[in-house]
C-alpha cells in the first residue's frame, strides 16, 4: 500500500486542474474529443505514487466529474487503495463522500459518496470515479 500525504501543495494542483477542467472548452467530450486526458498535463497530478486524471466529462447528455487514479510505480496490476481513493477524489470536488466524524473540522472520507460510480479499469490498471453532475448545460 502506498502512503498518501495531502498538502498545501497537492491541494492547489487538485483545484488547479478542477479549475481548468471545469470550462466548458476544457471538457473532455466522450466519443467526440481526439485528444486523450492522460495525455495532456493539464489534467493530471502525481501524489507521490498516485497518477490522477480528473475531468469534466460530457456524455449520455450530462456532464460528469471522471477521475481515474493508479499507482503505476507499484507492482503490475495494482490499484490504488480505497481510502486514498476517496480522499483524492475529494480533492477534485466530488461530493457527497462519508465520513466518520461529523465534529471534525476536515473529517476524512471513509467511503463513497451514494452518487460516486467506482469501476476498476485493468487495461491501465486504474480506478475510475464518476459523479454526476447533472444535464449538459446549454448557453
Amino acid at each position: 500500500m502506498s502512503a498518501l500525504f495531502i498538502d498545501d501543495v497537492a491541494k492547489k494542483r487538485a483545484h488547479d486542474i478542477a479549475l481548468f477542467a471545469a470550462r466548458p472548452e476544457n471538457w473532455y467530450r466522450s466519443g467526440e474529443s481526439t485528444w486523450s486526458p492522460g495525455e495532456r498535463s493539464e489534467y493530471v497530478a502525481t501524489f507521490q505514487s498516485y497518477r490522477c486524471v480528473f475531468t469534466f466529462t460530457v456524455m449520455r447528455g450530462g456532464l460528469y466529474r471522471h477521475l481515474s487514479v493508479s499507482v503505476p510505480r507499484r507492482r503490475p496490476g495494482a490499484l490504488p487503495h480505497p481510502f486514498a481513493l476517496f480522499a483524492i477524489a475529494s480533492l477534485f470536488g466530488f461530493t457527497g463522500g462519508k465520513t466518520e466524524d461529523a465534529v471534525a473540522v476536515d473529517p476524512p472520507i471513509v467511503g463513497p459518496g451514494d452518487d460516486w460510480l467506482i469501476l476498476p479499469q485493468m487495461d491501465v490498471p486504474c480506478l475510475l470515479v464518476v459523479q454526476k453532475i447533472g444535464p449538459v448545460p446549454h448557453g
